[in-house]
């Protein structure tokens, strides 16, 4: 028998995993993951409104714009929200520094998430992440003003991160039901996007991927074109890999012919 030792450097310690929430739609889904419980990853919260980012439950947290907002948010305008995030981009580089993995958590169409996240994305990948941003986008009643807002950001976000995830609210009302109410649904899709990132952090750390290094399985787990939609599923027996990928949030959105969204997990083919 040919004896295997293990290089100690191909593992990802849950110190080089950062999940950002940004803004007040990415704290909220930081909120969630927090209560739901994730292993083998850091938390930061990073929003203008004082308020907000006082009661969320992340082990770090980093006000933007002290000086700018002072405490509040940015009432809408992306503009306001680059100028927080600058005042902030030192102590955001402490926080990546090291880091692996980003996963950052915003909601699009708004000042903060709208007009940060892109400069946030760059410094993570400045000081050499592997980004991945899950984006919401706003509901169609919201609109046009704040739709382009967000378009605008979501085009930045796809050439600054390394992959880009995206979940339309117009289509939130078909995860529950009619009855169940907006609020519902909300907590659906941040149980969609916690769950999407769970699977991915268990991928990457799996002992089955000692063979590569750390970087290897997630490009390839990650194949992710710039706009696809994606969400957990678990299905057994004949339609494991049916059942799932039919999902409301999970069928990718404009991806290439021909092309499939990837299949990973176990027996139960998790996406």
């Amino acid at each position: 028998m040919i004896p295997y030792h293990r290089d100690p450097r191909q593992i990802i310690p849950s110190t080089a995993v950062k999940i950002i929430g940004l803004g007040g739609a990415g704290t909220n889904m930081l909120e969630r993951i927090a209560l739901d419980g994730m292993e083998g990853a850091e938390l930061l919260a990073i929003n203008t409104d004082i308020r907000t980012l006082g009661s969320c439950l992340a082990q770090e947290k980093i006000q933007l714009g002290v000086n700018l907002t002072k405490g509040l948010g940015t009432g809408g305008d992306p503009e306001l929200g680059h100028q927080a995030v600058l005042e902030a981009e030192e102590a955001i580089r402490a926080a990546v520094t090291g880091r692996r993995i980003v996963f950052l958590c915003t909601g699009l169409g708004g000042g903060t998430g709208s007009g940060a996240a892109p400069i946030v994305t760059r410094i993570a990948r400045e000081e050499g992440a592997f980004v991945v941003v899950f984006a919401t986008m706003p509901f169609a009643f919201e609109g046009k003003r704040r739709r382009d807002q967000a378009e605008t950001a979501l085009n930045e976000l796809a050439v600054l991160s390394n992959a880009l995830v995206t979940f339309d609210n117009n289509r939130m009302g078909e995860l529950v039901l009619a009855k169940q109410g907006i609020h519902d649904a909300f907590l659906a899709a941040d149980h969609m996007i916690c769950e999407s990132m769970k699977a991915v952090i268990r991928l990457v750390r799996a002992r089955r991927s000692h063979e590569r290094t750390a970087d290897q399985p997630l490009a390839l787990s990650l194949w992710i074109w710039h706009r696809q939609r994606q969400g957990p599923g678990h299905a057994g027996f004949a339609q494991r890999a049916r059942q799932p990928v039919a999902r409301p949030g999970i069928a990718p959105q404009g991806c290439p012919d021909g092309a499939r969204p990837p299949l990973w997990g176990r027996e139960s083919n998790t996406l």
